[in-house]
């Protein structure tokens, strides 16, 4: 009877555990409580003789390690991410190809943001602030990650281009995808943020560069 008692307490401290997980609003403690209560599933299994529960939760305990390692090393990589050496290796699968002539206008400020580009070959003049990206850079981005989504700056093909061009939907699948990527775009976005804030202010100087690059194309 004891013994009897002692397994059936694992049994409702895993189920009770498994509840907790599913309460949880980050995947990192998730998968901790899981893994908790997977020990105790195992542990009601085992000694209860429940051969499903025991094959389930031990098969779960090994699913919810894998994960939790996966999740700890993207931090991991996040947190030490500077800017991406390569776009294209991080961003291509989810963008499109697009041939665009020489003094081509892209988008013009305050228009709606309804792509980002990435430029294989040529150079894509800012208007506002006379700055020249070149083959590697990323823009267009900025309207994404704005309530309003319009653009803050007028693209125009500086020469004939070769770019890769996504939607919302295809940045929003990059950007959760990859913590590293993520991160990047964020560190991007603020840098250029900040130089259109100095070019406002006018403090900007476009032979300073960012952390993106240095120097930019000219």
């Amino acid at each position: 009877m004891e013994d009897l008692n002692w397994i059936e307490i694992s049994g409702w401290i895993a189920a009770f555990l498994t509840l907790l997980a599913y309460s949880m609003r980050t995947m990192v403690v998730f998968r901790l409580i899981a893994l908790a209560a997977n020990v105790f599933f195992v542990t009601y299994g085992f000694f209860g003789q429940v051969y499903p529960a025991l094959a389930l939760h031990i098969t779960l305990f090994v699913l919810n390690s894998l994960r939790l390692n996966q999740i700890r090393r993207d931090i991991n990589l996040a947190k030490n991410a500077q800017y991406l050496s390569d776009w294209t290796a991080a961003l291509g699968p989810f963008m499109q190809k697009q041939d665009v002539e020489k003094g081509t206008l892209l988008f013009r400020k305050g228009d709606a943001a309804d792509k980002f580009y990435l430029i294989k070959t040529g150079h894509v003049r800012l208007a506002e602030i006379d700055r020249l990206l070149g083959p590697g850079q990323l823009f267009g981005e900025i309207g994404f990650l704005t309530d309003v989504k319009k653009r803050t700056l007028t693209a125009i093909c500086d020469t004939d281009c070769k770019l890769l061009c996504a939607d919302e939907e295809a940045f929003t699948k990059a950007y959760y995808q990859s913590p590293a990527l993520g991160m990047s775009i964020l560190k991007l976005v603020a840098t250029r943020l900040n130089e259109l804030a100095e070019h406002n202010s006018g403090d900007f100087s476009p032979t300073r560069g960012t952390a993106e690059q240095r120097p930019w194309p000219k």
